[in-house]
């Protein structure tokens, strides 16, 4: 007598996505950015727990890191390990800071993206106060080199702002 196999101690499902790619594939990622194109049929072996351990489409799941057979501790590390690299760009994202002195302005350019102030406009400029925690927050920053640039308006319309910000981010 033929008994079914239960593969459900042979394999473990570690985090993906499927998406319904046509009629009869279905597409499969995971976080780290490692994916498969597989048929319908062995899409529905695959969650059901049914999927030969020893078929081509098991051992390309295993080597995408999609499912396991072994111990899932060193899997979890290696998901991880791929993940901390593809994200670590952000570790310098931060990088480059645009503050705003002021929003007045004396030019009325075309491609300026700022709701600008008239130059006589009063409650449009930075204070002391927000400068500085500014400059603090600024650099907080992870990045290992630091970029401030001035917008607004017309940043030397507050002149004493700018300055004062230049000089508080000196010492840091």
């Amino acid at each position: 007598m033929n008994q079914k196999i239960n593969n459900s101690k042979l394999y473990r499902l570690l985090p993906f996505r499927f998406k319904k790619f046509s009629n009869d594939e279905v597409f499969i990622s995971n976080e780290v950015g490692e994916f498969i194109f597989i048929s319908k049929d062995d899409f529905k072996k695959l969650v059901t727990y049914q999927l030969d351990f020893q078929s081509g489409t098991f051992l390309n799941l295993k080597s995408k890191q999609i499912l396991t057979d072994t111990e899932i501790e060193p899997v979890i590390e290696m998901l991880a390990t791929k993940y901390r690299t593809k994200k670590s760009f952000l570790n310098n994202f931060t990088a480059l800071h645009m503050v705003v002195p002021t929003l007045r302005c004396n030019s009325n350019c075309k491609y300026c993206q700022v709701s600008r102030k008239d130059i006589n406009a009063k409650h449009s400029d930075m204070d002391k106060i927000t400068a500085k925690k500014t400059v603090d927050l600024i650099f907080k920053s992870p990045s290992p080199v630091i970029k401030i640039e001035f917008q607004g308006g017309e940043p030397l319309l507050n002149f004493k702002i700018y300055y004062r910000t230049c000089r508080v981010a000196q010492y840091f």
